[in-house]
This record gives C-alpha cells, structure tokens and sequence, in this order.
C-alpha cells in the first residue's frame, strides 16, 4: 500500500497540532478584585459593599466560584463540611453555593466592588 505524500503531511501536522494544545503549561488566571482572605482554614469575610466575591484554589490556581454579593453580605469557605456559604445580610439567609472544598488546600478570597448604582451582572449566583 502506497501512502500519499497529502496523507503523510496531514497526519504529522495534526499530531504536531493536537502535541502543541495538550502543553503542560497553565494558563495563568487573573485575580480580580482586593485580597480579603488566604489561608487552609476556614476562611471569612464580610463584603464592605455590593459586588463579586471569587474563590481560587492557590495549589491548582483556578478559579472555582464567583458569586454576586450585596454590601454586609458574608462568604465563608468551610473546609470540614467541604463547602462555600454566602449569608445574604438583607434577607438572613445562608445559601451553600459549592460543595467541593478540599481539606488542607489553600484558598484565596478576592472581592470586586461594583460602581455605585450599578445593577449585579445577569445570571450570576446570589441567595434569595
């Protein structure tokens, strides 16, 4: 069987291409927002106004929840029960909003204030 010099260049780029994708480099994840928290505990803090609270894992850095919050509002990480709460200070009600906290890694808790008068995005997690 004769192979055509095509084929042969197509199969080598796509190996080439689908090698160059699957890097072992990460892609770095900006930070946005003020350092409120970081540490391997639980972890707290209490927004000073409305705005995006973000949670990144510091060993993997990825980032893995944000939520929409309102101002006095606490977000807390809860390494033993392996999950993230918001208490919406408004309507006194805590809502569990991830659930894949892992026992002795580190976290980082970053808040974004929002312009004042301006609505929270769209579509983003906020507790009733």
């Amino acid at each position: 069987m004769l192979i055509r010099p095509i084929s042969l260049l197509i199969a080598l780029a796509l190996i080439t291409g689908c090698g160059a994708l699957g890097g072992s480099e990460k892609q770095i994840i900006p930070h946005r927002g003020d350092l409120m928290a970081i540490g391997t505990g639980q972890l707290s803090f209490r927004a000073p106004s409305q705005g995006l609270a973000s949670i990144y894992d510091v060993k993997s850095n990825m980032l893995i929840h944000t939520s929409a919050v309102g101002a006095g509002s606490v977000i807390t990480i809860n390494p033993p029960a392996g999950n993230i709460t918001v208490t919406d200070a408004d309507r006194s009600a805590t809502q569990v909003v991830y659930t894949a906290i892992k026992l002795g890694r580190e976290y980082e808790m970053t808040f974004l204030p929002t312009r004042a008068g301006e609505p929270l995005p769209r579509g983003t997690t906020q507790p009733y």
